[in-house]
């Protein structure tokens, strides 16, 4: 499952590198130079399936390390010049992850027309009229159904077990979504 994520993952980034971006010349293979920004390191697993998604689109374009760029472990208040360091780089294509990086997205995007900016998650692009911010998201949904189905099926094994009551059998979720918001 993880691989088969990852491997759609690449394969939206691929596209949107070659697709949806109206200056192609800025996004040509040959100049090609990708920036991450991650509120976390690959121990978190959301995190990991982008990691691998970015790991996956540089092999697959035969990148070498010097075109790809991860910033991990960003706080918000590190967003924005974590974001100009990646632009000083000379990286032309910047992603970020985390809800709370949205807004220095945009601000980056104003002051950089030439760089094209990729939120997960975002909101703003549509409302945005900006040429270079651009929004994606991931299906998390149908993993999020899938652990539901696999939590429901253990607990009605451990009740039929005797491992645990039926009474006492009381699950909880919280989406990272969630914890952001708070």
């Amino acid at each position: 499952m993880k691989r088969i994520f990852a491997f759609l993952f690449s394969t939206l980034l691929i596209l949107l590198v070659f697709t949806s971006c109206d200056n192609q010349d800025i996004l040509r293979k040959s100049n090609l130079k990708i920036g991450v920004v991650l509120y976390a390191d690959k121990n978190d697993p959301y995190i990991a399936l982008h990691v691998d998604g970015v790991n996956r689109l540089q092999s697959d374009l035969k990148l070498k390390d010097n075109r790809v760029f991860r910033m991990v472990n960003v706080l918000e208040n590190d967003c924005y010049d974590s974001i100009a360091e990646l632009v000083e780089k000379g990286c032309n294509l910047i992603f970020s992850v985390g809800k709370s990086f949205e807004d220095y997205m945009v601000q980056s995007a104003m002051e950089n027309p030439d760089v094209q900016f990729c939120v997960a998650d975002g909101e703003q692009a549509q409302t945005n009229q900006l040429n270079n911010l651009h929004s994606y998201s991931m299906k998390e949904f149908e993993a999020r159904y899938v652990a539901g189905v696999a939590a429901g099926l253990k607990l009605k094994d451990m009740i039929q077990d005797n491992e645990l009551s039926a009474s006492d059998a009381i699950v909880g979720y919280t989406s990272e979504d969630a914890l952001h918001r708070f």
